[in-house]
């Protein structure tokens, strides 16, 4: 696998370096006197999604759809699959927007996340446009439905809760689904209701709950649980009168790649219902201060990210490292409480390097404590360690010495951030190399 790598790697490197020596002569395939042209083989597409189920599993782009529209019009003047754009595309002279999408959205769908991305540029006669990369960000609804467990021990297997979202989207969630379900953002549609119905210690149940504010990019957790009490109670929620237990819910939600901001008014539901002073919310236990470590949370450790013996003089803070063929480039990462998360970002002003990695397999933006199987292969092919020799370890050695000897056939600054969280503390660093 190694050797399978680094010979494509270099294969790739290669190519790009005989198309620079023969720009002179190269035929661009469109009229240069009256077309320019886009290059879209220098197009990468990212997506910006930090949430741990759809960034640890990967996302592939292979059929993200790619759009170039007249800026002014809108008009859709290509249209392809980024797994199959030809490499360089011919226009006339003007404004465009190239748009990426992953996929046709729909109203409402399971385990669909919606992104999108787009990137504006212009097109001068006789030359050729590079794009760059097109970041894609999470845009649509995501929306998750769970019980307390006293709740789940009273009703039957014929629970379920429906969620209606954008007016018309409308998903059904058993008792016992735990996928997630997504539904189109629509302007001006910003109400998600969600209807409790079930038997709950034999006797038939519904209750509703409405939340407003509701927008794009958002993952929404509604919690359905139960409160004993009065059993006269509003009609938007469930009651039984022989138990006098009442059935409500709360909606927290966070932003697709981060928390929502402290203090978000959105954070739960905004129905109100009168008579809520009747209905005290259960006694919670009291927890620690804020600066205080409750019974199960680990004390705060140690992280440290420094060079090599080999390479005592690599520079850590942000500065930049003229590459020496030949040289080591090795970054020791400690933790005391053992590493839970090593996320690495690579970054390139050189889009061609950019293009390599996405060609040979190396991904830009990974976990190694948490790869999947074919990002573990072709990492490890390459010298760096992933998945159990890097999760829980209080030491990991980040070697990219290999990939270093590929990288000399790159001009450009070349950048590596390795963040690094044992679940307490967090600590980032960069490696920036210049060739």
């Amino acid at each position: 696998m190694k050797t399978k790598i680094l010979s494509l790697f270099l294969s790739v490197a290669a190519c790009v370096g005989l198309a620079s020596c023969h720009d002179d002569n190269w035929n661009p395939g469109y009229d240069s006197d009256t077309e320019g042209a886009v290059s879209l083989a220098s197009m990468t597409v990212d997506v910006d999604d930090d949430e741990a189920l759809v960034s640890r599993a990967g996302v592939s782009t292979d059929a993200f759809i790619v759009e170039v529209l007249d800026k002014k019009s809108g008009a859709v003047k290509r249209s392809y699959t980024y797994g199959s754009m030809p490499e360089v595309v011919s226009l006339a002279e003007g404004d465009y927007t190239v748009s990426v999408r992953s996929h046709n959205v729909k109203e409402a769908e399971w385990d669909a996340p919606y992104y999108v991305g787009q990137a504006d540029f212009s097109i001068e006669v006789g030359k050729i446009t590079e794009i760059g990369t097109v970041t894609c960000k999470f845009s649509n609804i995501k929306v998750t439905v769970k019980y307390t467990k006293e709740l789940a021990s009273y009703m039957g297997d014929d629970a379920k809760v429906r969620v209606i979202a954008n007016d018309h989207g409308e998903l059904d969630y058993s008792a016992t689904e735990t996928r997630a379900g997504y539904f189109a953002a629509v302007d001006g549609s910003t109400t998600l209701v969600a209807e409790f119905s079930a038997t709950v210690k034999g006797n038939a149940v519904n209750a509703l709950k409405t939340f407003t504010d509701v927008k794009a990019g958002q993952h929404y957790i509604i919690t359905f649980s139960v409160k004993n009490g009065s059993a006269t109670l509003p009609d938007e929620f469930g009651s039984i009168e022989a138990s006098g237990i009442r059935i409500d819910a709360e909606m927290e939600h966070e932003t697709v790649g981060g928390n929502a901001p402290a203090g978000d008014d959105n954070q739960q539901g905004t129905t109100q219902r009168p008579g809520d002073e009747e209905w005290p919310d259960e006694p919670v236990t009291p927890g620690p201060g804020p600066d205080q470590p409750g019974p199960d949370d680990p004390a705060e450790g140690t992280i440290t990210i420094t060079p090599d013996k080999k390479c005592e003089d690599l520079n850590l803070d942000g500065g930049n490292n003229k590459v020496v063929d030949g040289a080591f480039y090795i970054v020791n990462i400690h933790a005391d409480n053992g590493i839970e998360h090593l996320r690495v970002e690579i970054a390139s002003d050189n889009s061609d390097f950019m293009a390599s990695l996405d060609e040979v397999g190396v991904p830009t933006d990974f976990d190694l404590a948490e790869l999947s199987k074919e990002d573990y292969e072709n990492l490890s092919s390459i010298g760096l360690p992933g998945n159990s020799d890097v999760k829980g370890k209080t030491d990991v050695p980040f070697d990219i010495s290999e990939l270093v000897k590929l990288l000399v056939a790159f001009e450009g600054e070349h950048t590596f951030t390795l963040t690094v969280t044992d679940g307490t503390t967090t600590v980032t660093k960069k490696l920036i190399l210049n060739v």
